[in-house]
């Protein structure tokens, strides 16, 4: 069984739940986050005893909010991957926050505690986005959050931002992403608001109250973006996200290049590769307060699990790995896919290698699902 070498966590508590959020996640439970830190400690105590872990070269908290944590609830985890783990010297150790949560105090705690990459959660700038958003901060407190950050000694500061806002024109977007240029982040994500079935953004579009932008202007802000960011520096490395020059995401790497990963927390998904090429996938119980109990019970949340077999995880390989935009070797095998792909100028052949042409990158699903057909 392959070691694993990163570790997501997921902390599910915020102090209110967007109307696009679709993630596992919950308002009005903070005062859960004592139990909930002590169980996490429990279950990462007992995964160091049942998984090839460590020392891990990622950390990522994950949410949800983690900002929420203080500076000793983190310290307590780290110190307890630390002890039960190993953290390597040179890990990247990543951090969400919202921006109201980055304060002087707070940032200079997350340093000392042992963060190394912060990623803030801006999303828009404009007033009218943010109201749509259900964002409970102003563009100016977004701005001002980088700022701070950097001030802290963060050299390694990501933003996440949503393109395809109803009511927000592209010479906004791009005036957005100008503005975040100048406070010279080190790593830029932009995801397409999607409509998801489970949240209130769906009932409003359902009942016709809110109209979402068509494909073509939300591509017309996605490749607008591309060539905004690559003139301001920032490498296109990955399908919704760009780096600086030596720092994309780590952790986020392991997932499309399809390495194994731990996920403690509630609703927390692990990845393992097994020695046959088939692979382990298992997920832990949603709810805070079942993870909780669970977890303190006997250290293990585990809700279902899966084994892929070699196959299926070679297809799952492949449909992740054609994210990166420098391409993948993971389609090897997939001999008939690739000549239909290439056949119809999604993928371009280099060697050993396929990666996605730029039509290919507007289908990028579908072109992953290729790689997933008769395998069940």
């Amino acid at each position: 069984m392959e070691r694993i070498r990163s570790l997501y966590l997921h902390v599910p508590f915020c102090t209110w739940v967007c109307k696009y959020c679709d993630f596992n996640t919950y308002a009005v439970l903070e005062g859960l986050i004592p139990a909930y830190t002590e169980a996490l400690v429990a279950e990462i105590r007992a995964a160091a005893q049942r998984y090839p872990v460590g020392p891990l070269d990622t950390i990522f908290f994950g949410g949800g909010t983690p900002s929420l944590l203080t500076t000793d609830q983190l310290q307590r985890l780290l110190g307890a991957i630390s002890d039960a783990i190993g953290i390597a010297p040179d890990a990247e150790v990543s951090l969400e926050a919202n921006p109201g949560n980055v304060t002087d105090g707070a940032a200079a705690g997350w340093l000392a505690a042992g963060i190394t990459r912060l990623s803030i959660g801006v999303q828009a700038l404009h007033p009218g986005a943010l109201r749509f958003l259900e964002r409970l901060h102003s563009g100016e407190e977004a701005l001002d959050a980088v700022t701070v950050a950097r001030r802290a000694g963060f050299g390694n500061v990501n933003c996440d931002l949503l393109y395809g806002i109803p009511g927000v024109s592209l010479p906004e977007w791009l005036s957005t992403l100008d503005r975040m240029l100048a406070l010279r982040p080190t790593h830029l994500s932009a995801y397409e608001l999607t409509v998801e079935p489970s949240t209130r953004l769906h009932q409003e579009v359902s009942r016709g109250e809110v109209t979402m932008p068509d494909a073509e202007e939300q591509l017309g802000q996605y490749w607008a973006a591309a060539e905004r960011l690559e003139r301001g520096g920032f490498t296109h490395y990955e399908i919704s996200n760009w780096a600086t020059p030596g720092f994309e995401c780590r952790h986020n790497l392991t997932y499309w290049q399809y390495r194994p990963y731990l996920g403690c927390g509630a609703g927390a998904h692990s990845l393992l590769r097994l020695e046959d090429g088939a692979s382990l996938r298992f997920w832990n119980r949603k709810g805070p307060h079942a993870y909780i109990r669970a977890a303190h019970e006997s250290g293990d949340a585990v809700d279902g699990r899966e084994v892929l077999s070699p196959d299926r995880a070679r297809g799952e390989a492949a449909m992740i790995g054609i994210r990166l935009l420098r391409g993948t070797d993971a389609a090897q095998g997939f001999e008939p896919e690739r000549r239909q792909l290439v056949g119809a100028g999604l993928l371009v052949q280099e060697r050993d290698r396929v990666r996605l042409t730029t039509r290919g990158v507007e289908l990028a699903n579908q072109v992953g699902a290729t790689f997933l057909q008769d395998l069940g």
